[in-house]
């Protein structure tokens, strides 16, 4: 008897109504909840972009990548933090793996003066110990360090990245400098697909002591400046630069050679950075026993090397240089993804020993 009234309770259409009723407004609620925890999410997520505006020039941001060289990357720093302008730029040191001594000299120039804007970041594989046939591919992991630290950059907003490396030393007015190149880059060269503060060597015959003269030559892997516009077209065309074996400034070349991204980059043939002499390779752990490593007068040398100037840059039209062959060695499937990856690979994982 008590079972059919209850029975009878339930199918009476009072009780169906409300319990609908309090199920739409469960309902409400819930996604009342889900807005409101999306608008604090949203709101967390703003904020915290505004704080980094704050940081993030919106025109260009430096890109220093390290791994186990404190001794140079100590010197590189400290000719930045000489640099015209670089109090108001931001400035980051990417290290590819941990190394206590590189994070001593990075937290050494963080607490000066000069570099404002210094940050410190570990590379998405900083924890990844590469093993079998991985562990002998070592300018395949430098390329997708490289992908990942660059657009890890313009991921954050910025307009231009200019790329360094712990051994890279620089003039005072390497901003100043930079500066006035881009803004003449539309006029000069507008399909260049990147901007060289200088070139190793003799720039193809074409060094010069004038530091206004520009020319056209292939992008280098010394003070590089990469526009947001051009990269982006890059990486629309990864998968193609993916398939590639090599170190990533070759396989631009390359990629130049295909028609993937023009071959040419503005330069300036007196240059504003200088790759000091290599005592010790962190990419292929050769020592050169036989060559003097206090850099010290060659620092002094370097920082030296570009007096007054004006402002107009002067053409000199185009460099002659080797086109690669369009041939290259292909990439097998396990490099060749992890490459694929490193674009969007832009946040550093906690310490922990990953093996590949």
């Amino acid at each position: 008897m008590l079972r059919g009234i209850v029975l009878d309770m339930d199918d009476d259409p009072r009780t169906k109504r409300l319990r609908q009723r309090r199920a739409k407004i469960v309902r409400l609620m819930f996604q009342l909840l889900t807005v409101l925890l999306i608008c604090a999410v949203t709101y967390s997520f703003y904020r915290a972009e505004e704080a980094e505006a704050e940081i993030d020039d919106p025109l260009i941001h430096v890109i220093v990548l390290a791994c186990n060289r404190p001794e140079t990357l100590d010197l590189a720093l400290e000719t930045w933090a000489n640099v015209d302008g670089i109090a108001t730029t931001p400035i980051t040191v990417s290290t590819d793996c941990r190394h206590e001594q590189t994070e001593i000299v990075v937290q050494k120039w963080q607490a000066s003066s000069a570099l404002k804007h210094l940050r410190l970041v570990h590379s998405f594989q900083a924890d990844i110990i590469e093993t079998g046939a991985q562990q002998s591919m070592t300018d395949e992991r430098v390329t997708r360090h490289w992908l990942s630290a660059v657009n890890r950059i313009f991921a954050n907003g910025a307009e231009h990245v200019i790329y360094a490396e712990d051994d890279h030393i620089v003039t005072p007015d390497f901003l100043k400098s930079a500066l006035r190149i881009i803004a003449a880059k539309d006029s000069l060269c507008p399909a260049c697909f990147s901007i060289n503060m200088g070139c190793r060597g003799d720039c193809w015959g074409r060094k010069s002591s004038d530091p206004l003269a520009v020319i056209r030559m292939e992008s280098g892997n010394t003070g590089v400046i990469y526009e947001r516009a051009k990269w982006k077209g890059f990486i629309a065309q990864i998968d193609t630069y993916c398939n590639m074996l090599g170190i990533w400034d070759i396989n631009l070349h390359i990629m130049g050679a295909l028609g993937k991204v023009s071959p040419l980059a503005l330069t300036y043939l007196a240059s504003r950075i200088h790759h000091l002499t290599t005592c010790y390779s962190s990419r292929t752990g050769i020592r050169r026993q036989n060559v003097n490593c206090d850099h010290r007068s060659e620092v002094d040398s370097f920082v030296a090397s570009i007096g007054n100037h004006g402002t107009t840059l002067k053409d000199n039209g185009r460099a002659w240089f080797n086109v690669p062959s369009p041939n290259y060695p292909r990439a097998d499937d396990t490099t060749r993804r992890r490459c694929l990856e490193a674009p969007m690979s832009i946040a550093a994982p906690p310490a922990s020993r990953i093996s590949y």
